[in-house]
């Protein structure tokens, strides 16, 4: 079955094509007129190359807009809000949906490193409001570190090193106070992507290799089938990590 914008364009092509029919037939049927018909020949030109004319950008403005329209209609299906050509260049706009967090923080990566070096206080701000925080990073004794610091040109050892020190963070941020609701798990897997869900925001990139974290593609999506996905992907992985 033919989705709408299909049959929209099929429909556009046949009219289309209809009418440069009808033109090319005017303007060959005026070439049989008698020399003494030359003024009606002569109109019956000028009609045909105008409706060609009208028709040829009838029909590159319909495909523009087409194109146009499936665009939008995959944006706001998937609710895609950005595409950063960077991890860094992500951090912006992350940065700003944790300073309004209300609610759940869910976080998918290695050691986050710059992160706890930067967002500490900020943290403990948001933990402070009753913000619920669920980190999932690959165990530290996993055998697969290895291939992560080779992958990302990190010395050996360096992951490993950097998630002991984030699962020290977590233990002291909930030293500060029982009321903390922050949580850490571990899967012992091929690495996942990168995964940050703040409230009704989620960021998501590639691990790549030969690039460190920060300088992968990221993409960010609000509510749509595009969160739905990841939210979904996130919880299942929780889960199966108890």
């Amino acid at each position: 079955m033919m989705s709408a914008s299909s049959r929209e364009r099929w429909s556009t092509k046949t009219i289309t094509s209809i009418t440069i029919l009808v033109s090319v037939g005017l303007i060959a049927t005026s070439l049989l007129y008698p020399a003494e018909y030359v003024d009606w020949k002569n109109i019956q030109i000028s009609v045909a190359c105008s409706i060609l004319a009208s028709n040829i950008i009838m029909f590159l403005t319909s495909e523009y807009m087409l194109r146009s329209q499936r665009r939008a209609e995959i944006i706001d299906r998937w609710g895609v809000e950005a595409i950063y050509r960077t991890r860094s260049e992500m951090n912006i706009a992350t940065n700003i949906s944790l300073s309004k967090c209300k609610d759940t923080v869910e976080i998918v990566a290695f050691g986050l490193k710059s992160f706890r070096e930067t967002k500490s206080d900020e943290i403990e701000k948001t933990l402070g409001k009753g913000v619920s925080i669920k980190i999932l990073t690959i165990h530290p004794d996993s055998k697969i570190l290895d291939l992560v610091d080779e992958r990302e040109d990190l010395v050996a050892g360096s992951t490993r090193k950097s998630i002991e020190s984030l699962i020290s963070w977590v233990a002291a941020l909930k030293d500060k106070s029982q009321n903390h609701d922050i949580e850490i798990r571990f899967y012992d897997a091929l690495p996942l992507d990168f995964y940050f869900k703040v409230d009704e925001r989620i960021y998501v990139g590639p691990y790549l290799k030969g690039l460190s974290s920060q300088q992968t593609i990221s993409y960010e999506f609000s509510r749509g089938e595009g969160y739905a996905y990841w939210s979904k992907y996130f919880s299942k992985l929780w889960e199966d990590c108890k």
